[in-house]
């Protein structure tokens, strides 16, 4: 499993694009995995936890969770 540091958003604010389309506005669905991830600047690991939604009618696959300093996390998941 690949992934791609897509970026963070301040973990009050619930607002995250792809592709146009706000992440929060959107079914999270578990897929009950987790993906370890390096921070991008600090090269700490972490622990995220795997989701799909439906971007017009595509499954989209990303990781996230919490980072320091009250932020969120995207990461985007391929095979």
């Amino acid at each position: 499993m690949k992934t791609e540091f897509l970026g963070t958003c301040d973990s009050d604010s619930r607002f995250f694009c792809v592709g146009g389309k706000d992440l929060y506005q959107y079914r999270w669905n578990s897929t009950g995995r987790c993906v370890t991830v390096l921070h991008p600047d600090t090269k700490r690991t972490f622990t995220l936890s795997v989701y799909t939604v439906e971007l017009d009618g595509e499954t989209y696959s990303f990781a996230s969770g919490a980072f320091p300093g009250g932020k969120t996390a995207f990461y985007e998941i391929s095979d």
